[in-house]
């Protein structure tokens, strides 16, 4: 990623095509609790990682939606850090550890942090909402823990991102015709909202209408639905830019559905 082509502005990172809000104005965390159930459900069919690529572009939206660029990382967010809201102590890109399980951190990240501060995030797991705010003060003064930009990268493109691509894949008909943009655009989607399709999620009508479409491999229809999820956000929301950029992407990558 070419991070000196991103500049901060205080919660945002602009970009040339404008200004993207970054983590610590989102409080809420629907994609991971979703995850976490599914877990805590024992449903590991649900998170089986997928070798199906999303494009760069793609990739590049889930990293700078949630953190910005590079220098606005390091500034920000190499420290383990508590979003607000329902969100658990996160680390990375939008690593949520109140969310996770021993059994993921470990394996996500064991091959690129030490074993010691791998123990000291699994002591974070489970703890959201303002207990997490607590449990990082406690966390700060017993050790400095900086997650570097690499780091953070690498799990998020080979261990996170994989799981997101196997759960669209599990979930949504006719995924496998999808190319790199349009599977990216629903990796964005879904990373933050979750694979919902029911109503104690927001907004999961509107999921459902995107697997309607997909099974019936209506393709076209899916970017409308998603600048319709952006419209039906509060104006200001942070995730306006997010829903209308996956739907330019999906829109884009129409041209490369299998037939």
């Amino acid at each position: 990623m070419d991070h000196e082509s991103a500049s901060r502005e205080g919660s945002h990172v602009r970009l040339a095509d404008g200004l993207i809000p970054v983590a610590s104005a989102w409080p809420d965390r629907e994609g991971w609790a979703w995850r976490f159930q599914q877990v805590d459900r024992a449903n590991r069919l649900a998170i089986v990682p997928s070798a199906t690529p999303i494009s760069e572009d793609a990739f590049e939206l889930m990293v700078k939606s949630e953190v910005g660029d590079r220098c606005c990382y390091e500034a920000d967010f190499a420290h383990p850090y508590w979003p607000g809201g329902s969100c658990g102590i996160t680390f990375g890109i939008g690593y949520d550890a109140g969310y996770s399980s021993s059994a993921d951190i470990t394996a996500d990240w064991r091959p690129r942090i030490e074993e010691m501060v791998i123990h000291r995030l699994e002591g974070m797991i489970g703890i959201t909402g303002e207990r997490a705010d607590a449990a990082l003060a406690k966390l700060r003064r017993r050790i400095s823990i900086v997650i570097d930009w690499e780091d953070a990268i690498w799990v998020h493109r080979y261990r996170v991102t994989p799981r997101i691509v196997g759960m669209i894949e599990r979930s949504f008909g006719n995924s496998w015709r999808l190319g790199p943009d349009c599977l990216g655009a629903l990796a964005s989607l879904c990373w933050s909202r979750g694979v919902s399709f029911h109503d104690e999620f927001n907004g999961a009508s509107k999921m459902r209408t995107i697997a309607i479409h997909l099974n019936r491999a209506e393709f076209d229809a899916v970017p409308s639905v998603l600048r319709e999820m952006a419209a039906d956000l509060p104006d200001g929301h942070e995730q306006t830019f997010r829903r209308t950029a996956e739907a330019d992407l999906f829109q884009r990558g129409l041209s490369f559905i299998q037939t």
